[in-house]
């Protein structure tokens, strides 16, 4: 018997609901946005001063024009051969930190999936906001963060392994005309154009099926406790006996996101012109830009957590199915 389903509408509206009643939910992907934003800073740091040398012949051949790009590969290329133990540890370095951040995002899914399954689950159909309240939101976090991890961090590993192969299906008709047109080979610039051409469409369209079936997959592991590759099939499954809801579902959410969007940008574009016209100084527009930009952030993972809430809520869930497992005495 297929699972039984809520309406499109009526899973999102859940979903919004969701993050409403417990804003707290949201300091967690902000941890995580705060936490890449620092790495990226500190990789940015340290390379300018590991490769401080081969920026500086950056420069001058920027000054300098063209003839100043053998002094900068020549200056990369010694600093390389001088110390390539620094480069191998750095090397290194980088990817413990993609592990590290990939396994803070795998925690931070598994805890926010779980909690949002376990609110939903808590309130009736057509309950009020004040129903979907949790008493003790930031303890079913951590609770199914803790539960959930292993599943979910091979979860996101799967599903970045699969968008990288999608993504490189419109990478290769770009190398390829690159190629053709270094050779002159004009036939098959036209050929490598249309293929690109093709994959864009292709690629769209996967791109979806692929997002519907990841937030459908951790709902089937904070749910049905499966595995990455049973919550993966079963996942599949379950979008195939409902397509028109998962579809809508999934169309809903990108309209939201763009009006999510529009809603800052707009104001945004008004307010700094305005602040520039003031005697405020120059750094005025600067900062009522990078104040919108922020909230706007924080907005965009505010609705992220309730698109996942609307695809947990798409599936009813009995309250016992979801109850995080009790704590050893």
């Amino acid at each position: 018997m297929p699972a039984p389903t809520r309406s499109a509408p009526a899973a999102f509206g859940r979903g919004v609901s969701q993050v409403v009643a417990n804003p707290g939910l949201l300091l967690a992907p902000l941890a995580f946005g705060g936490t890449v934003a620092a790495s990226v800073a500190a990789a940015v740091l340290a390379a300018a001063f590991t490769f401080g040398r081969a920026f500086t012949s950056a420069a001058r051949m920027a000054e300098r024009g063209p003839g100043a790009l053998s002094d900068f590969l020549e200056g990369l290329r010694g600093l390389l051969f001088a110390s390539p133990g620094a480069v191998l540890l750095a090397l290194l370095v980088i990817l413990v930190g993609v592990l590290l951040l990939t396994a803070f995002a795998a925690w931070i899914r598994a805890g926010v999936t779980g909690s949002l399954a376990e609110i939903d689950a808590r309130a009736a159909e057509a309950a009020s906001l004040d129903a979907f309240r949790h008493p003790a939101p930031g303890a079913a976090f951590f609770a199914s963060a803790s539960r959930l991890f292993g599943p979910f961090f091979a979860l996101v590993n799967l599903y970045a392994l699969v968008a990288s192969f999608v993504v490189l299906l419109i990478v290769l008709p770009l190398v390829g005309a690159f190629v053709a047109v270094a050779a002159g080979r004009s036939g098959l610039v036209v050929v490598f154009a249309a293929l690109f051409a093709v994959l864009v469409l292709v690629v769209i369209v996967a791109s979806a099926a692929l997002r519907v079936v990841y937030l459908v997959a951790g709902r089937v592991i904070a749910v049905e406790g499966l595995d990455a590759l049973a919550a993966t099939g079963r996942a599949i499954a379950l979008v195939r006996a409902s397509p028109g809801r998962a579809a809508t579902l999934y169309l809903l959410t990108v309209g939201g996101a763009m009006a999510v969007g529009l809603a800052f940008v707009f104001p945004r574009i008004v307010l700094t012109f305005a602040a520039g016209w003031t005697n405020a100084g120059v750094w005025a527009p600067v900062l009522v830009s990078g104040a919108f930009i922020l909230l706007q952030m924080a907005a965009g993972f505010a609705y992220d957590l309730a698109v996942t809430g609307a695809f947990v809520a798409l599936w009813p869930a009995e309250a016992a199915q979801v109850a995080p497992e009790p704590p050893l005495p």
